[in-house]
């Protein structure tokens, strides 16, 4: 039961660390949207 535990210990992180750079990626869209959006609106 311990053998199993430990590999699936070591692949949820990984899964963890995609969902983070999902997370980031997503972010990064919306961060650089709203930029565009205060350029938009100063530029009007």
């Amino acid at each position: 039961m311990q053998n199993y535990n430990i590999p699936k210990r070591h692949e949820i992180p990984i899964i963890g660390y995609f969902m983070y750079i999902k997370l980031l990626s997503s972010s990064f869209r919306k961060i650089l949207v709203f930029k565009y959006l205060l350029l938009g609106i100063l530029c009007i």
